[in-house]
C-alpha cells in the first residue's frame, strides 16, 4: 500500500452496531488513523411477523471486510503493521454454528421471535434469572429465541453446536476459535454473576445443551490467530493475534476512561445505556436496572438504559427533513433546534427515551405534549427536534440518578460518549439538565477504541488493560451547565447570538439558563409519571423533586 506509515504499529477493531458495521485503526497512543463504515439492513423472513429479523452472515462479514479495507486505505497502514485485532458489537445479537462452523442462524438485537418464550421465563423464573444473571427476561434475549427455534426449526436446533454473541462471532470468523467473553456472555442470561461461569443449572432446566456455551475468554486475552482464509478476506496478515474484546457498551466505557467506582458512562447511540461502575455486583430489589461485569477485573456496572435515542433522531431526520443529504439535514435540525430555545416553546417530547425499568413493560405511547404549531409561525419542526433532544437529556438525568441510587453513590463523574457526543447541542443540554459538569470523551468511537485497547494489551504492547487504557485514552473536554446560556463559553455558542436571539430579547429564545432546566426537568418528570406510571403505580424510587 502506497504511503505506508514507516514501521509504526497499530491495532484494528471491528464494531458491529445495530445500524451498520465499522472497522477502526488506532495507533498505540489511541489516535484513530482510519475508519470504515457500512450501513446494513436486516432480513424479515416472516412477512406476517415484522418483529422477526435475521442477517446474512456472509454478506455482513463481507461488509466488515470492506470497512477494514477502507480504514486501512485512510490510515496508509500495511497489514504487517497491525499488531493485533479485536472486536466489539451489539450485545443481544447471537449466531448459532454447526459442527463445521457454518452459521445456522444469525439474529440481531432487534429479533423478537423469542418474546413469548422470554415472557414465560419472566413469569416462572424471572426472579431467579435476575438474581443469577443481573437481567430480567425481555423479548430479545437468547433463551426465548432458542425455544422458538426448537419449536419451529427442530432440525436446525439439533445441528447447533455453538452459541456465539456478535463480538464472539467476529473473533470466530477471524481465527476459527469459538469462545465467549463475559461482558457479552452475560447478555444471553446464561452467564452467572455469582460464579463468573455458565449457569449449568439453568441450562439444564431450560433444556439447553451445555455444548452450546463455548469456553470463556476474558477481554485482552489472545484467543487465536488470523487464519489464511480470514487473511484473504480481510487483508490482514496471517497469524495476526486475535484478541477478545467485549460488549459494545463496556468497550465504550473502557475507551472513554470510565474505569473506577464513582464514574458513570453515558453511551449515546442507537440506544443510550447509562452504566455506573461499582466495586461489586449490585442488584436492584425492584429489578429496574441490569447488573453486568466491567471489562476490568474486579469491576462491575449498574446499568439504567434510556432505550431508543439515536434511532428516533434518525426517524425525525428522515421524516421531517427528507430530501436533504443526511449531513445537511442534521445541520439544519441543529440550527432550528437552537432557535427553538429552552423548553421548545412549551413542548415536551415523549418519543423514545424512557426511565429504566427492566422488569416492567416499556411505555408504548409516544406523544408531543404542548405543541401548538398554529401559534409558532412555522417553527414547530425545530421545536419538535429541540423537545426530543431535551427528552434525551431528561431521561439521562433520571437514569443517572437511578443508577446512583442503586449503586449507593452520588454526584458521580459523568462521561458522555458515542455518536450523540459529537452533537454540538446535546452535551450542553445534558450538563444543564444534570446541573453539573460532564466530560465529553475525546474519541466518540469509544466502543471501537475500547476493543483496540484490548487488542493492544493482548499484543503485549502494554502489560494489561488498565495500562493500555491509561496510554490510549486521551483527556476529554469538560462541559459545564452554564454553557447552555447565551453567555456560555461552550462549543456552538455563536448560534445563540443569531438574528432569532436578537429579536427575542430573552434567554429563553436564545437557549435559556441551566437553572431554567431544573424546573423544566421537574415538569417533564411530573408528566412522565402521570402518563406512564399512573396506571400501574410503579414506584421508580428516584430522588425527591
Amino acid at each position: 500500500m502506497s504511503g505506508a506509515r514507516g514501521k509504526e504499529r497499530y491495532v484494528a477493531a471491528f464494531d458491529f452496531g445495530t445500524g451498520g458495521g465499522r472497522c477502526a485503526i488506532f495507533d498505540l497512543a489511541g489516535r484513530r488513523v482510519g475508519l470504515g463504515y457500512r450501513p446494513w439492513r436486516y432480513r424479515q423472513p416472516d412477512p406476517a411477523d415484522p418483529s422477526v429479523r435475521e442477517f446474512d452472515p456472509a454478506l455482513f462479514w463481507a461488509e466488515l471486510c470492506q470497512a477494514l479495507a477502507e480504514a486501512r486505505q485512510q490510515a496508509g497502514v500495511e497489514a504487517s503493521q497491525i499488531a493485533a485485532v479485536s472486536a466489539t458489537g451489539q450485545r443481544e445479537g447471537i449466531v448459532l454454528l454447526d459442527e463445521a462452523g457454518r452459521e445456522l442462524y444469525a439474529g440481531p438485537n432487534i429479533d423478537y421471535r423469542g418474546r413469548d418464550g422470554n415472557r414465560w421465563l419472566a413469569e416462572h423464573l424471572g426472579e431467579e434469572i435476575y438474581r443469577r444473571s443481573g437481567h430480567w427476561p425481555e423479548g430479545f434475549f437468547a433463551p426465548g429465541r432458542l425455544w422458538w427455534l426448537r419449536q419451529r426449526a427442530p432440525e436446525l436446533f439439533q445441528r447447533a453446536r455453538h452459541l456465539l454473541t456478535i463480538p464472539d462471532w467476529i473473533l470466530f470468523r477471524l481465527s476459527g476459535a469459538a469462545v465467549s467473553e463475559p461482558t457479552a456472555a452475560v447478555e444471553t442470561l446464561l452467564w452467572d454473576l455469582e460464579t463468573s461461569a455458565w449457569n449449568t443449572s439453568l441450562l439444564a432446566r431450560l433444556e439447553i445443551p451445555p455444548h452450546l456455551c463455548p469456553p470463556l475468554a476474558t477481554a485482552g486475552r489472545v484467543v487465536g490467530r488470523v487464519t489464511e482464509e480470514a487473511a484473504r478476506q480481510t487483508g490482514l496478515a496471517p497469524g495476526t493475534p486475535v484478541v477478545a474484546g467485549g460488549a459494545d457498551t463496556q468497550c465504550a466505557l473502557l475507551g472513554a476512561g470510565v474505569l473506577d467506582p464513582g464514574s458513570t458512562g453515558v453511551v449515546s447511540g442507537t440506544t443510550t445505556p447509562i452504566q455506573l461502575v461499582t466495586a461489586r455486583p449490585v442488584l436492584d430489589p425492584r429489578r429496574r436496572t441490569w447488573t453486568c461485569p466491567h471489562l476490568l477485573p474486579g469491576r462491575w456496572v449498574v446499568e439504567a438504559n434510556a432505550r431508543l435515542t439515536g434511532l428516533v433522531f434518525r426517524w425525525l431526520r428522515d421524516s421531517f427533513y427528507g430530501g436533504l443529504d443526511p449531513r445537511a439535514a442534521e445541520e439544519l435540525m441543529l440550527e432550528e433546534a437552537e432557535s427553538a430555545g429552552a423548553g421548545a416553546g412549551g413542548t415536551f417530547a415523549f418519543l423514545g427515551p424512557v426511565i429504566s425499568c427492566a422488569s416492567a413493560p416499556q411505555p408504548e405511547r409516544s406523544l408531543l405534549w404542548g405543541l401548538r404549531p398554529e401559534r409558532e409561525g412555522g417553527r414547530a419542526r425545530g421545536q419538535v427536534v429541540r423537545a426530543f433532544l431535551e427528552n434525551i437529556a431528561y431521561a439521562v438525568r433520571a437514569n443517572v440518578e437511578l443508577a446512583e441510587l442503586i449503586g449507593g453513590l452520588v454526584n458521580t463523574r459523568v462521561v458522555l460518549t458515542g455518536g450523540g457526543s459529537r452533537h454540538p447541542l446535546l452535551p450542553r443540554l445534558v450538563a444543564a439538565v444534570l446541573g453539573r459538569s460532564i466530560t465529553v470523551a475525546a474519541e466518540s468511537e469509544s466502543a471501537a477504541l475500547g476493543a483496540a485497547i484490548c487488542a493492544a494489551a493482548g499484543a503485549g504492547c502494554y502489560p494489561d488493560l488498565k495500562a493500555a487504557a491509561a496510554a490510549m485514552v486521551q483527556p476529554g473536554r469538560s462541559v459545564s451547565p452554564e454553557e447552555i446560556s447565551p453567555g456560555g463559553r461552550g462549543e456552538g455558542k455563536e448560534a445563540f447570538s443569531g438574528p432569532e436571539a436578537a429579536r427575542s430579547g430573552s434567554s429563553a429564545g436564545a437557549g435559556g439558563d441551566w437553572q431554567e432546566y431544573q424546573e423544566l426537568y421537574r415538569r417533564w418528570r411530573k408528566l412522565y409519571d402521570e402518563l406512564y406510571l399512573a396506571g400501574n403505580r410503579l414506584e421508580l424510587g428516584l430522588r425527591p423533586l
